[in-house]
């Protein structure tokens, strides 16, 4: 399968055009047209901050691969402020200026905001991704990331490394997570960690604990109440933690080699952060998906109503293996991961979800 790479990741953000520009907690960044006939113009809003080296700039580099390829008008705004996210999302709505309008309604505050917008402007295309609360709406395209199947092979490979000689391990049958907030996709990772975990050990110990808070950043970017609950589960005997938490989680990964315990990453590569101490990322491949749609609206051709799916079987979650990974994991563990892949991916084994 195709792996990300971090590095892949930075040099890909390193060449978009502009930097964010902070301001009253909103930024911007905006790209002009190739010439003078007209683009496709996306906005891209995220309810939170860019610099997560996850979810949000994973998401933000498949919009500059499309400005960059396929020539389209891109402006990407931040905001972590509720409060102004259904006046912000209204105005620029209303502003007509953007054939298409890419966001992250998971959020219930941002999922109220959007379906304003919807109601308002019936009109304007909207493409939600990582949820599919308003999929019905004939404006609105989903995309909904199969991270259940992700989070199957990350706990199952924690259950192993748990249950394994290696250096770090507390010789105790006990495997962590650390959530953002319980909302439907979080508690999707969720499932498929527990149960991938207890496919390998059905005895196993699954802790799981959230940051909780408003949604913003004192959720999605809130290291140190990662690193705060993921010390709570290594002293309570964790061998390895999952952290679903967006920027908070790196918090996480930085108390795995704290505490000399393994740790999992999320949404892009994260293994480089604590080498040694990350034994994989899921990833979720968003940038790529944001692509294809995009590219879809340019064609005419993206689909209201509608869902797509990114799974295992086309790309759109995987559980990253490269050098970091490799200096850790044993290949007999990736030998037995294999296995548990193909049957997920042949549909032997059905990974409970929260949304299918």
């Amino acid at each position: 399968m195709k792996r990300v790479s971090i590095l892949c990741l930075f040099a890909l953000l390193a060449s978009m055009i502009g930097a964010p520009l902070r301001g009253a907690g909103i930024t911007g960044i905006v790209h002009a047209s190739h010439n003078g006939a007209k683009q496709l113009s996306v906005l891209l809003y995220i309810d939170g901050s860019l610099g997560d080296l996850g979810f949000f700039d994973s998401a933000n580099a498949g919009v500059q691969r499309a400005h960059q390829q396929l020539g389209v008008n891109t402006k990407v705004v931040q905001n972590a402020d509720s409060t102004q996210w259904q006046t912000q999302l209204l105005s620029l709505a209303g502003s007509k200026k953007y054939d298409v309008i890419i966001l992250d309604a998971t959020d219930p505050a941002l999922l109220a905001a959007a379906k304003n917008v919807a109601k308002r402007y019936p009109s304007q295309k909207i493409i939600d991704f990582d949820d599919n609360f308003f999929a019905t709406t004939s404006s609105v395209s989903s995309i909904i990331y199969k991270q259940n199947e992700g989070s199957f092979l990350a706990g199952a490979l924690a259950a192993m490394v748990t249950g394994s000689t290696l250096p770090y391990v507390s010789h105790k049958n006990i495997v962590g997570m650390v959530g953002g907030m319980k909302l439907p996709v979080i508690l999707d990772f969720q499932d498929g960690y527990v149960q991938g975990a207890k496919a390998v050990n059905a005895k196993i110990d699954v802790r799981v604990t959230f940051i909780g808070g408003s949604g913003s950043d004192d959720t999605w970017n809130n290291k140190p109440a990662g690193a705060r609950l993921a010390n709570s589960l290594y002293n309570a005997g964790a061998s390895v933690v999952y952290q679903v938490a967006g920027g908070s989680g790196l918090g996480v990964l930085a108390q795995a080699k704290v505490s000399g315990r393994y740790a999992v990453g999320v949404d892009s590569n994260q293994d480089a952060v604590a080498p040694g101490h990350v034994i994989g990322s899921v990833v979720k491949r968003v940038d790529n998906s944001l692509f294809d749609l995009i590219k879809l609206a340019q064609q005419g051709k993206l689909q209201g109503a509608h869902v797509y799916f990114y799974g295992l079987q086309n790309h759109g979650v995987d559980l990253t293996r490269d050098s970091y990974t490799r200096a850790i994991i044993t290949p007999a563990m990736y030998k037995q991961l294999d296995n548990l892949e193909a049957q997920v991916m042949s549909g032997k084994i059905k990974v409970k979800s929260e949304f299918h």
